[in-house]
């Protein structure tokens, strides 16, 4: 039979084992029928061999198909893409990771007192699938964690309004009876209100007698239950109180429309003077954004005017920066050579200094040595004229006497 299935599909975590990116999962199912890829978001930070959890993971989808189809469907792969995104370039696929969601059939029958919902029961698949990478001789990049919840919430309604339909002419007659005595079935409710009830007691009793005397379906016993519950005067009495219920619905229905056209006069009244005063306080505001625009565009036009003297000045500077820093080079390079010609002369100045003093010693030295000569050469003199003068007394006597001689001649 048709039947009701909701399949919950939740990307819990991703570790990446290769690289560190924002990561975001993204899939899509044919058997989910989904009018686009389902995909995590926000994208997440996902470090090198760092498990991390995907927020907003988890999406439920209700289809109506038999076991067999369905069963079979859940055989196809399901191909979970792992993207990265970047700031400053388009968003990329990382990796594929492909999950077989057939084997939650083996799966054991679960049921959750925290999960209300879920009363009929549920089969849980968890799996971790590795993320293979879409680049050629990478191999396996991380792995995803995914739980498949599977739940079966029973027959479909065409199913259920199928086994429950009464037959068209029963249907007819009830209705005509309804309308014959419908005044007085309302009034009976009141005044039979306890054999109403009874009634409806003795047809459920009936309907359990029934179905604990013969091994019937529980769609038939309910379908029997039905037609007797239908024919009984207590359900004509009730069918009489919808009917009179439905005709005060109608006209508290017609005041609430009237009282909803009041109010949307009323409304539209005060939205129109409020639009009224919008568009005063637009053409004001309107007013006061040109004003603002006029002296934006004033200090625009003057911060390029700033911009092109700034520009301009730093040319300049730049141009003079280029001389100073060449004359700086050229400055340095000829105190360098200043420099080296300074070492040369110091150089060759203590050479100089060397050969002289060398040249000096020497002389001193031959001075010395002439000394010497000159002590002893006056020694020899001394002696020489301290043999002399006995001879230069005698020469001065002999010269007196021959004056003396020359005055007698």
């Amino acid at each position: 039979r048709l039947r009701i299935s909701r399949l919950s599909l939740e990307v819990r975590s991703i570790r990446l084992t290769s690289c560190t990116a924002n990561a975001f999962a993204v899939y899509s199912y044919d058997l989910l029928q989904q009018p686009r890829p389902f995909r995590t978001n926000p994208p997440t930070l996902a470090r090198k061999n760092v498990t991390v959890y995907l927020p907003h993971g988890f999406a439920a989808y209700t289809l109506a198909a038999m076991f067999d189809d369905l069963q079979a469907k859940l055989e196809e792969q399901l191909r979970v893409e792992v993207w990265q995104r970047d700031t400053y370039r388009k968003d990329s696929i990382l990796g594929l990771a492909e999950v077989s969601l057939g084997s939650v059939f083996d799966q054991p029958l679960q049921h959750s007192a925290s999960m209300p919902s879920m009363v009929r029961g549920f089969r849980v698949l968890d799996q971790v699938c590795p993320v293979s990478s879409m680049e050629p001789g990478l191999g396996r990049i991380g792995a995803l964690r995914l739980l498949f919840f599977l739940e079966d919430l029973g027959p479909s309604r065409s199913e259920a309004r199928q086994a429950l339909k009464l037959p068209a002419e029963n249907e007819e007659r009830e209705e005509r009876d309804i309308m014959a005595h419908g005044a007085h079935g309302v009034h009976g409710v009141h005044k039979n209100g306890r054999s109403s009830v009874e009634a409806v007691e003795a047809v459920r009793g009936t309907c359990g007698a029934l179905a604990s005397a013969v091994e019937l379906p529980a769609d038939m016993v309910a379908a029997e239950g039905l037609r007797a519950l239908r024919g009984s005067p207590a359900y004509s009495v009730a069918y009489g109180l919808e009917i009179w219920k439905r005709s005060e619905e109608s006209k508290f229905r017609s005041y609430l429309a009237e009282q909803e056209v009041a109010v949307r006069d009323r409304l539209e009244e005060e939205y129109r003077q409020r639009e009224l005063a919008r568009a005063r306080e637009f053409r004001h505001r309107q007013a006061e954004l040109k004003d603002v625009e006029a002296k934006t565009r004033h200090k625009l036009q003057e911060l390029r005017q700033r911009e092109v003297a700034i520009a301009s000045e730093e040319a300049r500077l730049a141009v003079l920066r280029d001389e100073a820093r060449r004359r700086t080079d050229q400055a340095v390079q000829e105190h360098a050579d200043v420099a080296r010609r300074q070492l040369r002369q110091v150089a060759e100045a203590q050479q100089s200094l060397e050969l002289e003093q060398s040249r000096s010693r020497h002389l001193q030295a031959h001075v010395e040595e002439l000394e010497r000569d000159l002590v002893a050469a006056r020694a020899r003199e001394a002696e020489e004229g301290q043999k002399r003068e006995p001879r230069r007394e005698e020469l001065q006597s002999l010269q007196t006497e021959l004056a003396e001689s020359r005055l007698h001649a």
